[in-house]
């Protein structure tokens, strides 16, 4: 029995390494975000009618839980929409929409079809790139206060990964 088990083991940890990184992707994601506080991350969906982006809200965004409930997803609380994982919609239209997250509204994300669907297209280090993730470093002794945000994306002409960390 004993030998079973650690058989079975072996035979499954290379999949459970990558179901550790799993960001559970899906068509109509744009970026997600993830933090130094804990391996669960926040998802940003694109919301499409039809051909069209949705005017009302054209993001949609929630949890995915990657430690104690792996893969359930969970709606945000108000005061995490309000305060930093909101976004306020800055420009409206049926193809292309501006937002800026609530944590940054200094920095505007365009969503747009390029290359056959919607991405978020924003400047990281000075170049127009498809934004896939922001990650979050908090302090150590405290996390509710940021240390620096790192963003990495594509630059949209070549296609090269490129980042940039900002410094609170």
């Amino acid at each position: 029995m004993r030998k079973l088990i650690v058989l079975i083991f072996f035979l499954t940890f290379p999949f459970v390494l990558l179901a550790d990184n799993n960001t559970f992707p899906t068509e109509q994601r744009l970026f997600y975000v993830e933090r130094s506080k804990n391996k669960n991350i926040v998802c940003y969906d694109v919301k499409v009618s039809g051909n069209q982006l949705d005017k009302s809200s054209p993001v949609e965004v929630y949890w995915i839980n990657r430690e104690e409930n792996f893969g359930k997803r969970k709606g945000l609380l108000s005061i995490q929409r309000r305060l930093a994982f909101g976004y306020k919609v800055l420009t409206k239209g049926e193809f292309s929409t501006g937002i800026a997250l609530n944590a940054c509204p200094d920095r505007e994300m365009k969503i747009e079809q390029t290359e056959g669907k919607f991405q978020c297209l924003m400047d990281i280090n000075k170049q127009k790139a498809i934004l896939q993730k922001i990650y979050v470093k908090t302090k150590d002794s405290n996390s509710l206060k940021v240390e620096y945000i790192e963003l990495t994306g594509r630059v949209l002409n070549s296609g090269e990964l490129i980042s940039e960390k900002i410094y609170n």
